[in-house]
């Protein structure tokens, strides 16, 4: 009964994640109707902190005590996140590489971001910086923590699972194998360290990285 209950509540974090926002913005859209850029990015950036802050209360075990085992253990941790992070990133940059000179396409989802980017700045740089790897980490990662006792089953379907929600609604199904090529060693550094800040951290830093070469590639 207790693993039913912690499967539900992974579900939960998910569903949160996935379809909290379309409600919200449904019934944002329906009462406030503006074409003023910078309220355009407020108001999208409403639905992404509540669900990060829902998120949060709901997973509030998972902060306890985390920040100053971060302080403590940092030099440890930070070996970790450099280690595994450059171990998935080179094995998705391969894969991306191969899928697409075959495919002759990039993924979806990374062309969306590029175009939400361009047309809203300060909502898709908060959200991509801060609360997408909160929110991500927490419902793909750190809710499913306790159904795992190995790190390699909890990193394969945890990757798998925060592979295919990139991918699933856009159709290009392949992909799958780039995003959860870097998700896998991002379970795998929390699964190590048993703290999600590292992750968090992880994933904020390859975000940074995305948004600064798109910065780039659209001044050259």
């Amino acid at each position: 009964m207790n693993y039913i209950k912690k499967i539900s509540h992974s579900v939960t974090c998910i569903i949160i994640y996935l379809f909290l926002s379309l409600i919200i913005n449904h019934y944002l859209q329906m009462f406030i109707k503006t074409s003023n850029s910078f309220l355009l990015n407020i108001i999208n950036l409403i639905s992404p902190i509540i669900i990060c802050i829902i998120l949060v209360m709901l997973n509030k075990e998972l902060f306890k005590n985390k920040f100053k085992d971060l302080k403590i253990n940092f030099k440890k941790y930070f070996s970790i996140m450099v280690k595994y992070y450059f171990l998935g990133v080179t094995l998705m940059i391969v894969t991306n590489f191969i899928l697409t000179y075959f495919l002759k396409a990039t993924p979806i989802n990374e062309s969306l971001n590029r175009d939400i980017l361009t047309k809203l700045p300060l909502f898709a740089t908060m959200s991509v910086l801060i609360l997408a790897p909160i929110s991500e980490e927490i419902a793909f990662r750190g809710s499913f923590k306790k159904l795992f006792k190995s790190e390699l089953v909890f990193s394969l379907v945890t990757a798998l699972i925060f592979g295919s929600i990139h991918v699933i609604f856009n159709g290009d199904f392949l992909f799958i194998i780039p995003y959860a090529s870097l998700a896998f060693f991002f379970a795998s550094a929390y699964f190590k360290t048993d703290n999600i800040l590292v992750s968090i951290t992880m994933h904020s830093f390859h975000n940074l990285l995305c948004l600064l070469l798109i910065f780039i590639g659209g001044l050259v």
